[in-house]
């Protein structure tokens, strides 16, 4: 029952429902950030920056991204080490993922640069840095949100 009740919180499309999914992405994948930045190998480091590159050529071609983003998130996710972190990242599923992307379309940020800074603080195995860097990131996708939904209204 627990499961289900996190899986229906996590496909919430509702300003509140996707700001409380963002809420949890920033704890979970803060933690993630910062132990990926540890523990990260110089392969790892490079299917990182191929994903990024993915992220980049599909925004460049007039794509949202979301698909591309997921894949760059839930692969720190991934190298932090932690499964269950990963296993609830997944549970956000990708149409949450296409609706704060589709946010930052709309609004006029330059979203080339998103991933940049966290990325140097991975590379640099800056940990505190990297979750710093995630955190600031998520909380820029949560103003992208509230501008969003205040256009809306």
């Amino acid at each position: 029952k627990a499961a289900n009740e996190l899986i229906e919180a996590a496909s919430m499309e509702t300003e509140s429902g996707l700001e409380d999914i963002l809420l949890v992405r920033k704890l979970l994948e803060g933690y993630a950030a910062e132990a990926c930045a540890e523990r990260i190998e110089p392969k790892e480091l490079q299917k990182l920056k191929d994903l990024q590159a993915d992220y980049l050529y599909a925004i460049r071609h007039g794509r949202a991204g979301s698909e591309e983003d997921l894949a760059l998130h839930l692969k720190i996710a991934h190298l932090s080490g932690s499964p269950s972190i990963l296993r609830m990242l997944k549970l956000t599923d990708q149409d949450a993922y296409a609706r704060f992307n589709q946010a930052a379309v709309r609004s006029d940020e330059v979203r080339e640069n998103e991933h940049e800074s966290l990325l140097a603080a991975i590379e640099a195995g800056d940990g505190a840095l990297a979750r710093r860097e995630m955190e600031r990131h998520l909380e820029h996708v949560g103003e992208n949100l509230q501008a969003y939904f205040a256009g809306r209204k």
